[in-house]
Order: structure tokens, then sequence, then C-alpha cells
């Protein structure tokens, strides 16, 4: 394993023990934790819940454009233009998913959120120096590649794990169709049905990647703490908003986790270190 890989390896076992402890928590105390903390369109939770995914969108646009500038710059026009196509993608991403969460029906914002997104995205990396930029290829795979294989392994989990929101067992006022974690039920047949694991837990926890940036740096140990409490804070609120009991979002934070724990190993560079 290379030196980088070694120094994130080390934080990444902190995080997994933390997780692999409120999944343990969770598996007995799900039900009456939820019921303690459920506070569904409070402040605190709708602000997560709107802006807890930036991360894996916002890092996901500036990644697929810093492979757009560095193909383009080595005369690869068509992995340049597929990587300009992925990077307006996960714009759109972003630019859908925050009036969905805010109950706005309106194309003009999202259209807005789009362009207003890839236009600072470009000028950023267009302001770059072009041998940071060249640094900088390797830690965007490294982006990418956890972004998608997080989105993909959470979402087929949620599907065929079928554990009911317990936002909707409020609803019903009938708690009988709480389930623990470890019990698959069914293939889900809603939205309502796909509480386990926590896909807001998993994107959010994409923030972790910007250690990768500052190993080794006087920065090192604030931009830990800061990046694993948005990851705690997304968990906290998922939980309040009645989307996740505690073992969804411990489970979608391990899943994203070592997600990134294989392929920093696999992919980090010496010359970042």
């Amino acid at each position: 394993m290379r030196r980088r890989g070694v120094e994130m390896k080390k934080q990444y076992k902190l995080l997994i023990l933390v997780q692999l402890v409120l999944l343990g928590i969770g598996s007995v105390f799900d039900l009456q934790i939820s019921q303690s903390i459920f506070n569904r369109g409070s402040f605190f939770s709708e602000f997560f819940k709107i802006f807890g995914e930036l991360p894996l969108t916002l890092m996901s646009v500036l990644a697929a454009l810093i492979k757009v500038f560095n193909y383009y710059d080595e005369k690869k026009m068509i992995k340049s233009t597929l990587f300009g196509l992925l990077s307006i993608l996960f714009a759109m991403m972003l630019g859908f998913q925050i009036p969905h969460y805010l109950d706005i029906n309106s194309i003009v914002l999202s259209i807005a959120i789009i362009l207003g997104v890839m236009v600072l995205s470009f000028i950023l990396i267009n302001k770059m120096d072009l041998n940071r930029r060249k640094e900088l290829d390797n830690f965007a795979n490294i982006v990418l590649l956890t972004a998608f294989l997080s989105i993909l392994v959470i979402n087929v989990i949620k599907i065929f794990w079928g554990r009911m929101r317990f936002f909707k067992m409020v609803e019903l006022n009938d708690y009988s169709n709480f389930t623990p974690w470890y019990l698959a039920q069914s293939i889900a047949e809603s939205d309502v049905y796909k509480s386990f694991p926590s896909g807001h837990s998993a994107n959010a926890a994409i923030v972790l990647l910007i250690n990768y940036l500052y190993l080794n740096s006087k920065h090192e140990n604030k931009v830990f703490v800061i990046s694993s409490m948005w990851l705690f804070l997304v968990q906290i609120s998922r939980i309040m908003d009645g989307a996740h009991f505690m073992s969804d979002v411990a489970m979608g934070g391990l899943i994203a986790i070592l997600i990134q724990m294989m392929l920093v190993k696999r992919l980090s560079d010496d010359k970042y270190a």
C-alpha cells in the first residue's frame, strides 16, 4: 500500500469503529432511539435533508471537470466529452434534488442551479494551475468511482431489503411493521420501504475524501474533524427526520467508508504524499 493509502487507512479505521458501534447500538435500540429524537420538519432535519448530499454532487462535478480539462490537454476529445456529460449529469442531480426536497416544482429553479454549479465549477477548474490539475487527476478518479459505487451498492440493497421508514409508522400510529436491520423483508414496493441503508449517509461520507488532500499538512486534524462531523450531523438528522433508523445510517456510512478505503488503497499515488 502506498504512503497516502496508509495514512488514510488510519483515519478510516477510526471511522469504521464508530460506525460499527452505532450499528451495534441500533441493532438493540433502533425503535426507541427514533421515538426519542423524532422531529420531522425541524430546521436541523430539513437543512441536512436538502444539503446533506452536496459533497457527493459538488465533488463529482469538480472531479469530472478535472478529467475534462486533462483529457482536453491531451487531445483526447472523446474522453473529454464523455466526462463533460458526466459533470452535467451530477449537476442535474443537484439541480433537481434541491427543489424536490424544498417541495418546489420549478424547472426554472432547477436549470438555474444546474447552470450556476456548472459555470462556477468551470471557472474554478479553469483557473487552476495546469500542474495542479494533473496532480488531482488521480484524486478525481477516486471521487468518481466512490460516487458511482456508493450510489449503486446502496440503491441495490434498498430495493431488496424492503425496510419501512419510521415516519410512515408514525403516520399510521402503528409500530408493528418495525423490523431489525439484519432481517431483509421483501422487494421494496415504494420509497417508504427503502429505509435500509441510508443513501444520505453514504453520499455525505464522500466528504471524507477531502482528507486525502490535506494529509501531512498543518490542517490535517482540523479537516478530519470537520469532515467527520458533517457525516455525523447528516446521520443524526436522518434519524430525526424519521427517514432512517440508527442502524440504517450506520450501515450507509460504513459501506461508503469501506468503498473509499478500498479505492484509496488501490489508487493512491506516492506523488501526492
